[in-house]
Formats: C-alpha cells, structure tokens, sequence
C-alpha cells in the first residue's frame, strides 16, 4: 500500500481525467473542472477533517498519478469533503 507522507493524500479518483479534455474544457467555459474521488490513505500530518474512506472533490489540475487507478494530492488542494454517510 503506498503512504503519503505529510500533508498529502492517497485518492480514487472516479476517473483520472484526461489532460487534453481538462485544457479545451478550461479555454471554452473558462471554470476550473473538478473530480471527485475516495480517499484510500493520508498522511501523518492530515487534519482529522479528512479520513480514509471519505469521499472528497479536488481541481482535476491539481494531482500527481501514484499507481494506474490512483493520484495523490495535498490536503490543502481538497475543495470539499462529502459529509453524507454511503448507504
């Protein structure tokens, strides 16, 4: 399992977008796009804000790829956590 060190966390994302995709829909609607995602791992200096299993929504900018199906990002890139519990 990989472990993020500091202030970093370990994500799912819903799918890793595409860079191409992210620079056109930029340029046309002139918004940041976002992800959303499921956070796997944190690092030891996380706010108990965030946990493991939470579902969060970060800038799809804002990552660096871990392994094939995950990213990693810092927790400061976070823009909101799901607070509602899964059924």
């Amino acid at each position: 399992m990989i472990e993020p060190r500091g202030k970093m966390v370990l994500i799912r994302p819903e799918k890793i977008p595409n860079i191409s995709d992210l620079i056109v829909m930029a340029e046309d609607t002139g918004l940041k796009p976002q992800a959303k995602g499921e956070v796997l791992a944190i690092g030891p200096d996380v706010s108990q804000y965030i946990r493991v299993g939470d579902t969060v929504y970060f800038e799809a900018f804002d990552w660096t790829r871990a392994t094939e199906d995950t990213i990693i990002i810092a927790e400061g890139e976070i823009m909101a956590r799901d607070g509602r519990k899964n059924s």
